[in-house]
């Protein structure tokens, strides 16, 4: 995307950002993919207490997230696609 339009994905830097995870720099992690860092951390979360056998827990989380997670997720990648490629966080939100 960013060779064809000169404006970076919600994904750029999504390698990178998982192979400094495995690294264990989570500054790096950060830096190229913060959305990423923080999608794994929610879909870890809740696969944790799935696999702890925390089903009420599971349960309230899904009532609570309900059917608009979906469109949320949407509206989160629209936006961080959007705030990375301004000009004026070019620099600092770049993968």
């Amino acid at each position: 995307m960013y060779a064809a339009t000169g404006l970076y994905c919600p994904a750029c830097g999504a390698t990178r950002s998982v192979y400094a995870l495995l690294r264990g720099d989570f500054t790096a992690a950060l830096v190229y993919n913060a959305a990423l860092i923080a999608s794994i951390f929610l879909i870890g979360t809740r696969a944790l207490l799935m696999l702890c056998g925390y089903d009420r827990s599971v349960r309230k989380i899904d009532q609570l997230v309900g059917s608009w997670s979906i469109q949320s997720w949407a509206a989160i990648a629209v936006c961080w696609t959007i705030v990375r490629n301004l000009s004026i966080m070019h620099g600092i939100l770049r993968p």
